[in-house]
């Protein structure tokens, strides 16, 4: 239960960190990053309300009324940072002048800031259904649902780690607080003296400073290479890996199907992260071992892999691996 709760704390602050992005985009004027919002909403309402919805506006450009529509339930959704009245009584009469509800029996507004009381009275001519209680949605109806089921929460927290960061950073100004707040959290090692400790080197030895110099590359690696979900990753692929004796001491792998099917992960987004992981030297396959996918960040002069004492020096603690890898503090290692 206690994870369950952490996966919804996760996926409500990603999304009220979105919420918060699209409405400052939209006091500065920049209306149209809803475009970069339709596809990512209406897979996450698929998913809540077991709908088929799709982007109308990539079959008709500026697709009048509507931005998402399910012809099986015969729900048309305009998604919009406009949370006035006058937009939802000016979406309402483009819905009935282009004859809408001849496909669309029901119209939804969902608003990407936040709705309003609204006391104005709608009007539908008794066309379509639409009850401003029932049918006006934003980000707090979505997450009332999530509460209640567990393996919806799930599913979209995978979904919201593999595409949310493309969409904050088009939403976010370069110069901004939040573009910066990843790399001001990351903590550098001052001189990983316990970890160096727990693997065995004698203090300023040629296998200390040389395991400590692979310390301060892999901070920088991480800090300037990658991205929050190929961390996550890298973080989780650890702390679920297996150790060998095989081929190689201080080895570690994962088989990467059952991984992919432990964490509800798709094989073809993470064909796209082991690109990344492999092009960084981290992780590779072996010809001897087809479905192994090995982790490592190795120090030639000692020829040791820093995962796998990373891994025993933390004894596979899942926080620890996590705020190490995902939140780069490096300063654990001190």
């Amino acid at each position: 239960m206690f994870r369950s709760a952490e996966i919804f704390q996760d996926v409500l602050t990603k999304l009220s960190v979105l919420r918060y992005l699209i409405a400052s985009n939209c006091k500065r004027g920049k209306l149209d990053i809803t475009i970069d919002a339709e596809n990512f909403y209406a897979k996450i309402i698929n998913k809540t309300h077991n709908m088929s919805l799709i982007n109308l506006n990539n079959i008709v450009r500026n697709h009048p009324a509507i931005d998402l529509g399910d012809l099986d339930n015969k729900v048309g959704i305009q998604v919009t940072a406009d949370s006035s009245s006058e937009k939802i009584h000016q979406t309402i009469a483009t819905f009935i002048e282009h004859r809408l509800y001849e496909k669309y029996t029901r119209l939804i507004i969902f608003i990407l800031t936040s709705k309003k009381d609204y006391k104005a009275k709608f009007l539908t001519q008794d066309l379509f259904v639409f009850n401003p209680e029932r049918d006006i949605w934003d980000l707090d109806d979505l997450m009332m649902i999530l509460e209640q089921r567990e393996h919806e929460t799930r599913e979209i927290e995978l979904f919201i780690r593999e595409e949310l960061p493309a969409i904050v950073s088009i939403l976010t100004p370069p110069e901004s607080i939040l573009a910066r707040i990843e790399a001001d959290l990351s903590k550098p090692a001052k001189n990983s003296s316990n970890f160096l400790q727990f693997c065995g080197f004698t203090e300023n030895s040629k296998e200390w400073i040389h395991t400590k110099n692979g310390v301060d590359k892999l901070f920088a690696l991480l800090k300037k290479e990658s991205d929050r979900s190929m961390r996550e990753l890298l973080s989780k692929m650890i702390e679920l890996s297996t150790f060998v004796d095989e081929k190689w001491e201080h080895s570690i792998f994962v088989f990467h199907d059952v991984f992919c099917r432990r964490i509800r992960f798709h094989e073809l987004a993470f064909t796209k992260y082991y690109n990344q992981l492999q092009y960084f030297g981290l992780a590779s396959y072996e010809e001897d071992f087809p479905h192994r996918l090995f982790l490592h960040f190795g120090v030639k002069e000692t020829d040791s892999n820093l995962f796998f004492f990373i891994k025993k020096y933390f004894e596979n603690d899942s926080k620890s691996l996590t705020k190490l890898f995902t939140e780069i503090d490096f300063s654990l290692l001190d």
